[in-house]
């Protein structure tokens, strides 16, 4: 059986040691710091610290403003987006009758 050829235990002990490399690597540096502060949001959330803290807290409580009133008004911003793309193309539409 292959596996247990001593003469291959060298590559895949390498290739066991850079894959578990680049798991930790992985880990350290893109979830950890994403659940660091998924923790510290939930923190502030539990505790109502996001008044005592200051400007943290009015960043915060700002953020979660401006998300819901972007949400409530997308409605809004899609039409006004329609409009403004509907005038641009009747402005292209103009200047290509007008240099042809």
């Amino acid at each position: 059986m292959p596996q247990l050829d001593a003469a291959s235990y060298f590559p895949q002990v390498f290739w066991v040691l850079i894959r578990f490399y680049l798991l930790y690597v992985r880990v350290a540096h893109a979830i950890l710091p994403m659940m660091g502060r998924i923790l510290w949001t939930r923190e502030l959330k539990k505790t109502g610290a996001s008044s005592q803290m200051g400007a943290a807290g009015n960043l915060i409580a700002e953020h979660t403003a401006k998300q819901e009133a972007l949400l409530t008004n997308l409605p809004y911003i899609g039409q006004v987006i329609r409009l403004e793309t509907a005038h641009k193309r009747a402005k292209a539409q103009a200047l290509k009758t007008i240099w042809l």
